[in-house]
């Protein structure tokens, strides 16, 4: 009896296994095949796509580059208010160069 529990067990774990490996080939199937049509009926889609990520990734870097800036500014008006405080105490050495 538990021989033949066994083997049904085995049996059912292989029509399992055999189903979802037919699952994931049809599911394969139709992904390649809507891509197909995509490309087919709308050919610019994949180039808008790398359009898309241009766009965000120049977006990206030049909020990046705005942040850096807006640092950068604050830091060259926090020397400069230290470079004021020493002239006003008579310390006249320059604290940063600027760039």
């Amino acid at each position: 009896m538990t021989q033949e529990w066994v083997h049904t067990a085995q049996s059912t774990a292989n029509k399992a296994s055999k189903k979802a490996a037919a699952s994931k080939d049809e599911a394969q199937q139709e992904k390649e095949q809507s891509a197909g049509i995509i490309q087919q009926y709308f050919p610019n889609v994949a180039l808008l796509h790398k359009d898309y990520a241009l766009i965000r990734s120049l977006i990206y870097n030049e909020n990046f580059m705005f942040v850096e800036q807006i640092a950068e500014q604050v830091m060259n008006m926090t020397w400069g208010s230290i470079d004021s405080v020493k002239n006003t105490l008579g310390i006249n050495e320059t604290t940063h160069e600027r760039k």
